[in-house]
């Protein structure tokens, strides 16, 4: 048996490139870790018995140097603390959790297992998580089984959505058993007495442009912006006013953004680049001449906007700041005919934005454009079962976004295998666009029954159809929850029926009577 730590932590892309692995060689074992640093020191986190009774390891990283370390602390389960005792020290910063572990394991259920070897390579192992303990523990298998863990594989970088999730403990029969990361937290945290550590902040510092410019004349300034982090250009108003061009060009010199300033107006709008890397800002005298004053901020970052940490579940509330072509998505699992409810909150300023979501198959199955400033409440049935993405972009202005989407019903209780009456009983639930619900009953041929909709004040549109016990239709009729409804059905045949409705329109209540 040979044991593997699983070491997770969860970063925003901008962090990737600085996840940290190493090998680690003593006399009597060959194992891996991670580099983790705290008061100027820095560690190693690894399996305990990779060190075993050995009180000196080797390190050796990706950039093939070795270091040196020696044995600091063993925890009371099998991990274990190494001290780097050369220099320089190959240490970058800790890296911060910034997601729920929890959360994303609602939806992504494979990984990769990253182990370094003797020539400094990087072996990639696909994953699949196959049990979660939701304290500590979890379970996985390598997702081909010609790529089995092997004997070395101990404290492996387990990656999750992107993100560095923890570090391999134990293997057996197959079988990887992981050490979670918010458990391994807790753990080093009460070792050195430190609470969580804080993001590494990539924002931009903000920028103050400030001068003198006459007609005709242009300045440029240099910033360096990354793709989908928007960021707020905020004109300071002045008594005396002059115009201006103000335009910001990306790294090829192709223009990305122009407008027009009067610094006698209040001026305050977002840009959000479509590429890193160095942009310029131009400011163009166009009447008059007098002073400027213009702060460059950031507003929102694409780590927080589409982080592979992003994920929910129907009842959580959705929260961020968009501008014009800023983009924000969030993974849900979601449940064929299990419809939600999407609820967006009304602010006195206001923002547009488009809201789709995707199915597991990157296939758009809702579309709508909402104005933060009005009223929105709308429905989605999910088609299919799987991890669904909601996509928000920004059309118009820049502000918050604040949405909760919520469980409106379930298959289990629109067409679950109970839903049986007798005539004179009533059928209660809620549908939304594309739900469905269905409901069976003992017909008797040339026995009448009458069917009856309840009238709503708020109202939904919906196809009510009788199937026989052949599945041929033998009723089909629209019907609106604002409208009396009250129809006649004869069946031909003697058997179970089969009542199904189906969402047109809106989303809301229905209450049926068939006697």
């Amino acid at each position: 048996m040979s044991r593997t730590l699983l070491i997770i932590c969860l970063l925003t892309a901008s962090l990737f490139s600085q996840a940290s692995d190493v090998l680690i060689k003593t006399p009597h074992a060959t194992g891996q870790g991670f580099f983790f640093q705290k008061n100027n020191e820095c560690y190693v986190v690894t399996p305990a018995h990779v060190i075993g009774p050995d009180s000196n390891a080797q390190l050796f990283t990706a950039d093939r140097k070795r270091h040196t370390a020696i044995k600091h602390h063993v925890f009371d389960i099998d991990m274990a603390l190494l001290q780097v005792t050369s220099s320089p020290s190959p240490c970058k910063k800790s890296h911060p959790p910034v997601n729920k572990l929890s959360t994303v394991l609602t939806v992504v259920k494979n990984g990769e297992l990253r182990t370094k070897l003797d020539d400094s390579s990087t072996l990639r192992t696909p994953i699949d998580i196959i049990a979660i303990d939701e304290t500590e523990f979890l379970q996985i298998k390598a997702s081909d089984t010609n790529r089995p863990f092997k004997q070395g594989f101990s404290g492996s970088v387990l990656y999750i959505a992107n993100s560095i999730s923890g570090v391999l403990l134990e293997v057996d029969d197959g079988y990887g058993y992981v050490y979670r990361y918010d458990a391994l937290e807790k753990l080093l945290n009460n070792y050195f007495g430190i609470n969580n550590q804080k993001p590494v902040n990539t924002a931009l510092q903000p920028q103050h442009l400030a001068g003198t410019l006459n007609k005709g004349e242009t300045t440029k300034f240099n910033i360096e912006l990354h793709e989908n982090s928007p960021i707020e250009i905020a004109s300071k108003k002045f008594g005396a006013y002059i115009k201006y061009q103000l335009e910001i060009f990306d790294a090829e010199g192709e223009r990305r953004f122009s407008d027009e300033i009067w610094t006698s107006d209040s001026y305050r709008k977002g840009f959000t680049p479509l590429t890193s890397g160095p942009h310029t800002v131009s400011l163009t005298g166009l009447s008059r001449h007098g002073k400027y004053d213009i702060d460059i901020s950031q507003y929102s970052l694409d780590s927080t906007l589409r982080g592979a940490g992003n994920v929910f579940v129907p009842g959580e509330t959705l929260q961020g700041k968009l501008a014009v072509n800023s983009i924000a998505e969030y993974r849900f699992e979601a449940q064929a005919n299990s419809p939600v409810e999407i609820a967006s909150k009304k602010f006195g300023a206001y923002i547009k934005y488009q809201l789709e979501i995707f199915d597991a198959e990157g296939e758009r199955r809702f579309s709508d454009g909402i104005w933060t400033s009005d009223s929105y409440r709308k429905g989605f049935t999910p088609l299919t079962t799987g991890p669904h993405t909601v996509r928000l972009t920004g059309l118009s202005r820049h502000g918050k976004y604040d949405i909760n989407i919520s469980q409106y019903s379930l298959d289990s209780t629109l067409r679950g295998a109970g839903n049986v009456f007798v005539p004179g009983e009533t059928l209660l639930g809620k549908l939304a666009v594309n739900s469905i619900a269905e409901y069976r009953f003992e017909a008797q041929a040339n026995s009448p029954v009458e069917i009856a909709s309840k009238k709503f004040g708020a109202y939904i549109n919906y196809r009510l159809e009788i199937f026989d016990a052949d599945g041929e239709r033998r009723f089909s009729d629209g019907v609106w929850t604002s409208d009396s409804y009250r129809k006649g059905f004869t069946p031909q045949t003697s058997g179970t029926h089969t009542i199904r409705l189906t969402g047109l329109s809106r989303h809301g209540k229905y209450q049926l009577e068939v006697k």
